[in-house]
């Protein structure tokens, strides 16, 4: 992000003697008002992501998955007898989800 380049214009000012017409100005100004937005909204989405709980795909095999033998897991909640795939399936869709 060019926030270092968006203060300094911000410090010196938006004029014509720089910018040469209200057409540029009002673009440059639209650009890095783009631009902060664009930062804002990342650093809100990472910030909430952050605040959620994300298994890593064995943490998530422990915790709703219970193995029966060598091949055969069962969901904790459903008592569905599953493999390894279906799993797998199940933590992308929980991936997918967040």
């Amino acid at each position: 992000m060019k926030y270092k380049e968006i203060q300094s214009r911000l410090e010196r000012g938006y004029t014509m003697a720089i910018y040469g017409t209200r057409e540029n100005i009002h673009e440059q100004m639209t650009n890095d008002i783009k631009e902060l937005l664009e930062a804002v909204n990342f650093a809100h989405s990472s910030l909430q992501l952050k605040e959620k709980e994300v298994l890593n795909f064995e943490e998530y095999k422990n915790k709703w998955f219970e193995q029966e033998n060598d091949i055969i897991y069962i969901d904790k909640l459903t008592k569905e007898f599953l493999d390894i795939n279906d799993i797998i399936n199940k933590y992308q869709e929980y991936k997918l989800n967040l």
